[in-house]
């Protein structure tokens, strides 16, 4: 029996959004495994004083600085045909866009302003679904508002998939596995195509 095609999933997007819990389903999903970009942050903060940046620095910073590193894990991921989920807000759109490719699939979360301004409890009480956090989250829903506009823009500036949650968060998030089931049965098709004959 032939094996299954390698890919790489990347799940990006604003904080909060679901992004951890959406691997943790992927992973028991398709059994590939998965990295989180917060633990290979805070590994590194914690890990090398030099690294060149905080756990207080911008997403922006902290992204840039660890870019080389994402970049690296996911290209040996692709070079080795490995599996691999990678999950974390620390995936800029004008990067992650010349990576990919029929194995490199991304997928971007983000909520709408209305979704944010009338579900905000909700949205903070569901920060800790998947991993218990020791520092809750301190930004205001105006923060939320503008970190979730501005991803939202780098993603269709970049040519990027982004899936907007406007009022059922189940029901629209849905829809990212199903797009994430089509790219790997496309790749999968493809990989059988090109596979010489037996």
């Amino acid at each position: 029996m032939k094996e299954s095609v390698k890919m790489i999933l990347l799940i990006g997007g604003e904080s909060h959004t679901g992004k951890t819990l959406m691997a943790q389903r992927l992973m028991e999903r398709y059994r590939y495994p998965y990295t989180s970009l917060d633990h290979l942050k805070m590994g590194l903060i914690r890990g090398w004083p030099g690294c060149g940046f905080t756990a207080e620095d911008s997403d922006e910073k902290i992204s840039c600085s660890m870019w080389g590193i994402t970049q690296g894990i996911i290209d040996t991921c692709v070079e080795n045909q490995q599996n691999l989920i990678l999950e974390g807000c620390y995936l800029p759109p004008f990067r992650v866009k010349t990576l990919i490719c029929d194995k490199v699939v991304a997928a971007y979360l983000g909520f709408s302003e209305r979704y944010i301004r009338e579900h905000f409890s909700d949205v903070l009480r569901f920060e800790n679904v998947i991993e218990k956090r020791l520092f809750p989250e301190g930004r205001s829903a105006e923060d939320f508002v503008k970190g979730s506009l501005r991803v939202k823009e780098e993603c269709i500036a970049n040519g990027l998939p982004y899936f907007e949650i406007n009022e059922d968060y189940q029901k629209e998030t849905a829809q990212v596995y199903g797009y994430i089931d089509k790219k790997i049965r496309q790749a999968q098709t493809a990989d059988n195509e090109n596979s010489p004959a037996k």
